[in-house]
């Protein structure tokens, strides 16, 4: 094992080369790390029993590299691109800064796609970033996720719809099923109108066209993004309903080519102030209140 800092130089140029000079000489430590923090088991101080000495001279390496390697200020999103010339800072400063600002427009925590976010997350739990910063970063780059898929999957308000509001036909037929009655619509859920979705938890999008399978899975190597699902996480699902019902009113309001313009028109719209500042508080009242505003068009 090498300590950075005594071995700076040395240290860049050898990665450079190991590297095949495919990133710029500033950021191939975090190259580096990224690498080290994709092993399995690294990013955790528990060690795998069979291999102990291997991932602890692994979990070494990541903290002496947060700790001694420097960065800009903004996280980059390339690493192959030099850096324009301003002040270096210590890594982990950078990392503890960025969480602090995960609400801001500027956010690249926030825009990380979304491998190098998990990988950013497990350098942030080494930093020492608080866990609570850690989750509400999760929750909103799940967010901004969903309006990635609505946008990139061009999934359209009638899919949204189906999501978002319920079906009383199925639902009354489900409540009345009898064997005498199995294939007998009662009449009353013929009138009745679809009602608004007041929660939505991730088990219940998961599978859907805006959560699949492969991203569900991306998401769940996180210990902060399987918290969201526990029960203990209930403000999840009717944040999530109130963020998607504003975001159908907010994309047939206006036109937004890229998502993260979207997604910060939904985050910052007066209805969920709530999201960006306290999301653990929100609940099905919250849900209500924004569904109706969304609605009313006001």
């Amino acid at each position: 094992m090498v300590s950075y800092a005594e071995n700076e130089k040395s240290y860049k140029q050898v990665l450079y080369k190991v590297l095949g000079g495919r990133f710029a000489p500033e950021y191939v430590p975090q190259v580096f790390l990224s690498i080290l923090l994709n092993v399995p088991d690294a990013g955790s101080g528990d060690s795998n029993p069979a291999t102990p000495a291997y991932h602890q001279a692994i979990r070494w390496t990541c903290e002496d590299l947060i700790n001694n390697s420097t960065t800009l200020s903004e996280l980059s999103l390339t690493f192959s691109t030099a850096p324009e010339q301003s002040q270096p800072l210590p890594l982990e400063w950078v990392l503890k800064d960025s969480f602090g600002k995960i609400n801001e427009i500027t956010s690249s925590v926030i825009r990380y796609p979304l491998d190098g976010f998990v990988v950013v997350l497990r350098a942030a739990s080494v930093a020492g970033v608080d866990t609570a910063a850690m989750r509400r970063a999760v929750f909103r780059r799940y967010l901004y996720l969903l309006v990635e898929m609505f946008k990139y999957r061009r999934l359209g308000h009638i899919v949204m719809t189906s999501l978002l509001y319920t079906d009383p036909a199925r639902e009354a037929l489900a409540r009345t099923m009898t064997p005498d009655s199995a294939f007998k619509v009662p009449a009353a859920a013929n009138t009745m109108a679809p009602g608004p979705v007041l929660s939505l938890p991730i088990s219940e999008l998961h599978g859907s066209p805006i959560l699949d399978e492969r991203t569900y899975r991306t998401l769940h190597k996180l210990e902060e993004f399987r918290f969201l699902e526990q029960s203990v996480a209930g403000w999840v699902g009717p944040a999530t309903a109130a963020f998607l019902h504003t975001m159908l009113a907010v994309d047939a309001a206006a036109t937004f080519n890229e998502p993260w313009d979207l997604f910060n028109a939904i985050i910052n719209h007066c209805s969920l102030g709530g999201i960006s500042v306290g999301p653990e508080n929100f609940n099905v009242d919250e849900a209500r209140r924004v569904v109706l505003h969304s609605i009313s068009g006001a």
